[in-house]
């Protein structure tokens, strides 16, 4: 996880967002391929969240596929997994989106849930082996999470998660509300540290 403090990258969200908005262009930001994930599920109410000690693109992006499951039938809800850094708090605030609840205590067994920007049980809530797990979206290497039934997975070399869920909207042909937009920009510029880190992807 990166370290919150990096002042250069959130210090340079009120210009990025400014002109994503103003100009419309959060769609356009950055141009990324990729297949989509037809998603299996048991259940129709799901918890969304990324890992614990969350950052910008744990958050942001929990938020974004919250989104994306609604539009395809979902009862989607984003939790938090611990407090927000000062740069997720500001995103948040200048995108006008809430603060996501947190999820505390273990998971109970069953409880359908899905999960985006790792895919390490270490970083994930106790009983996540056994949740109904429906989908992970990440862009990180196999880390060793377990279950016991068939899920979608969509893991790409790809600079952040929220990179992930752009491409996704992309393919489907979904034209994401201006808030959620910011989320998925939020997370590209967080990520890539505005595009310097040897991270970012095309």
């Amino acid at each position: 996880l990166k370290p919150f403090w990096i002042k250069p990258v959130w210090l340079q969200f009120p210009r990025a967002l400014f002109q994503c908005f103003s100009q419309g262009g959060a769609m356009r930001t950055v141009a990324l391929l990729g297949l989509p994930v037809l998603a299996y599920a048991g259940s129709s109410k799901l918890s969304v969240f990324g890992h614990k000690v969350p950052d910008t693109d744990a958050t942001c992006a929990a938020i974004a596929y919250a989104w994306e499951l609604k539009e395809t039938g979902f009862d989607a809800t984003p939790f938090l997994l611990g407090d927000l850094n000062p740069e997720t708090q500001y995103v948040l605030k200048a995108i006008g989106i809430q603060k996501p609840a947190l999820l505390e205590g273990k998971l109970a067994d069953k409880t359908p849930v899905a999960i985006v920007d790792t895919n390490n049980p270490m970083e994930l809530p106790e009983g996540i082996e056994k949740a109904a797990i429906h989908s992970i979206v990440d862009h990180h290497k196999l880390a060793g999470l377990t279950n016991h039934e068939p899920l979608a997975v969509d893991m790409r070399p790809l600079c952040s998660a929220g990179s992930i869920l752009y491409a996704r909207a992309k393919e489907q042909n979904r034209t994401p509300p201006k808030e959620i937009a910011g989320c998925m920009l939020s997370s590209i510029l967080s990520d890539s540290l505005v595009f310097r880190s040897p991270t970012t992807t095309k």
